[in-house]
């Protein structure tokens, strides 16, 4: 079973210091649950509406529209806007700046991955 996989991110190496909606791009990967195995798809740049207020509903209406087809969003930090995003992502928390290491670490969460891909709001994956 493959996932897609929305990491933040400003330089495309590291996860953004900034909430996950505030990030520049997104760098998408096909994650395979079965073998723990990640591929590079593409990198989606930000084009979601500037913030309103804190936790404003239409730049996360504008994050989800950008990440159509993605099941997981991983980055250190998320705003006020996680309990919207959880409706339709699973949100990972990463402790790693690195987003390679992020993603090794991802691996060790597969069967609660899978158990979260069908609940809805989605639980809130940490990794260490």
């Amino acid at each position: 079973m493959e996932i897609k996989i929305a990491c933040a991110t400003d330089d495309g190496i590291h996860f953004s210091e900034e909430h996950f909606g505030s990030a520049k791009l997104y760098l998408i990967y096909s994650f395979d649950l079965n073998s723990g195995t990640f591929s590079l798809l593409e990198k989606r740049e930000n084009t979601s509406p500037e913030e309103r207020m804190h936790g404003d509903a239409q730049k996360a209406q504008g994050v989800a529209e950008i990440l159509q087809g993605v099941q997981v969003l991983i980055n250190r930090a998320f705003g006020p806007n996680i309990t919207r995003m959880r409706k339709k992502f699973i949100p990972v928390i990463s402790r790693q700046k690195d987003i390679q290491q992020a993603l090794e670490q991802l691996s060790a969460h597969t069967e609660e991955l899978k158990a979260n891909l069908e609940k809805e709001p989605k639980d809130i994956v940490r990794l260490k």
